[in-house]
């Protein structure tokens, strides 16, 4: 989740923490109210297409440097994974029962793992970052292969990938494996991946015009990517779960990102609030918020049963938020006296 990019994209640095809002809806339930599961799994779609639009456009890399990408990117998630984890391991210790959970965990290879009870073992929401890791060590190649390649090879490439995944891969996944082999599976989720890194490709494109949009064109444009966003809100219920865990969003999310990018210089009114202070900082922290939340869920849970706190669903809502700001603020602070220290 995060990437950095030498081009700043201010609304979807803030719209990060709209969909980090929106999953952590679909983990919590209280009082007779939630899960939100449409939020988790638009939100899941939304990031992948978005890691591979902003490592591309922050990353200048060849292909023969892999390796030292893959380290340099690995390092900068590990520990907050790694204070993560410890903080899973207070207040769910059950999610670390077996030496699968844990080791799984630590290697941050659990989305390899069939079972239910190991790719969401552990700090369940890590098995998204298990997934974009995998995603690191191959980025160079296929942002080579993607940006090198003619756009009719793109197109047919596109289609092929897609009448198979329609017409073999989706039907034919058993019910008991839709779960991990279509939401979780890497190899799956590559097809969001790399959907983010051809959109970078485009958007390169259309930056190059130097184009200029009026605010109200902007905020038109903002609105109907926003629509898209909701219609597939309204569709998602009556969909099979193996096309509205997934397929569902390619297209909502991937306009949601491009239209916000290419209006982000002369942003809308949607753009001009994304693009607020407050926003932007919660933005910027909307990796740790993402790694800590259902731990702070968990444990939030537990104390309100344990001392018979009755709580109405906003202020239980209110609360987890805040609490997962105030363990997003600790990590941070911890990771940075760490790197401090070590300097």
């Amino acid at each position: 989740m995060p990437a950095t990019s030498t081009h700043y994209i201010r609304s979807l640095q803030s719209m990060r923490f709209i969909f980090i809002f929106l999953i952590l809806l679909s983990h919590f339930s209280f009082a007779g109210l939630g899960p939100f599961d449409f939020g988790g799994d638009s939100g899941v779609c939304f990031f992948f297409i978005l890691s591979g639009f902003v490592l591309s456009l922050g990353d200048n890399k060849k292909p023969g440097r892999s390796l030292p990408f893959f380290t340099k990117r690995l390092k900068r998630v590990y520990p907050a994974h790694l204070l993560a984890l410890v903080m899973a391991a207070v207040c769910i210790p059950a999610a670390f029962d077996t030496p699968e959970k844990i080791i799984s965990s630590l290697s941050l290879t659990q989305s390899w793992w069939p079972g239910r009870e190991i790719y969401f073992g552990g700090n369940g929401p890590a098995w998204f970052l298990s997934n974009t890791v995998a995603f690191y060590l191959v980025f160079p190649w296929l942002k080579h292969i993607l940006f090198k390649a003619r756009w009719l090879v793109i197109i047919t490439g596109t289609a092929i990938t897609l009448t198979v995944y329609f017409t073999v891969i989706a039907p034919l996944v058993p019910e008991d494996k839709v779960n991990w082999l279509l939401y979780v599976f890497p190899p799956s989720r590559l097809i969001d991946f790399c959907q983010g890194i051809i959109l970078a490709r485009l958007y390169m494109l259309a930056a190059a015009r130097e184009y200029s949009l009026s605010a109200q064109t902007s905020t038109i444009i903002e609105y109907c990517a926003i629509c898209l966003i909701i219609a597939s809100s309204w569709i998602y219920p009556i969909l099979p779960e193996r096309y509205a865990t997934t397929a569902l969003f390619w297209i909502p999310c991937a306009a949601l990102i491009f239209c916000f990018a290419l209006t982000d210089r002369h942003p809308g009114l949607p753009g001009r609030i994304l693009q607020h202070r407050a926003m932007l900082w919660l933005g910027g922290i909307s990796f740790e918020f993402f790694l800590v939340h259902v731990s702070v869920i968990q444990l939030f849970k537990r104390v309100t049963w344990h001392y018979s706190i009755g709580l109405p669903y906003p202020a239980a809502l209110a609360a987890v938020f805040l609490l997962s700001i105030g363990a997003t603020v600790a990590v941070r602070h911890i990771i940075k006296y760490i790197q401090t220290k070590k300097h």
